[in-house]
């Protein structure tokens, strides 16, 4: 039997391999493409010593609650690939239609202060918002 050799051949085309293996979550842009591949995971809250595993609906309910002399801000925090950018994009999908409010997603490699500000004015117009994107 003689071995057969496989040169110069192309088995795939490395953008459409990196765009249907991708890392971070938040480049997905559609949202039946993040449900289909969406994995239900816990989180675990602190306040102060206190430590409760919840899960990730939990977190969404948390936002959904009334707001009270404060700004809906919650820390993610964790180790590589325990699911931090997944429960982000998870809790923005559940959230982003609610009727008044203004929902912003930061992906992870996009929140230098020039990029959270220009997301959270994009759908401003007006003097004040002209001047403030020069």
């Amino acid at each position: 039997m003689t071995e057969a050799k496989f040169e110069k051949f192309i088995c795939w085309n490395i953008d459409a391999l990196k765009e249907a293996t991708l890392v971070d979550v938040g480049r997905i842009k559609e949202t039946e493409i993040f449900h289909a591949i969406h994995y239900p995971l816990k989180a675990s809250t602190r306040r102060g010593e206190s430590i409760k595993v919840v899960e990730e609906i939990e977190v969404v309910e948390k936002f959904k609650e009334k707001i009270v002399d404060e700004a809906k801000f919650q820390p993610v925090v964790g180790k590589v690939g325990t699911g931090k950018s997944h429960l982000v994009k998870y809790v923005y999908e559940n959230v982003k239609n609610i009727e008044n409010w203004k929902v912003v997603y930061l992906r992870k490699n996009d929140t230098s202060l020039r990029n959270v500000i220009e997301l959270l004015i994009q759908d401003f117009d007006g003097e004040e918002a002209k001047k403030i994107r020069e």
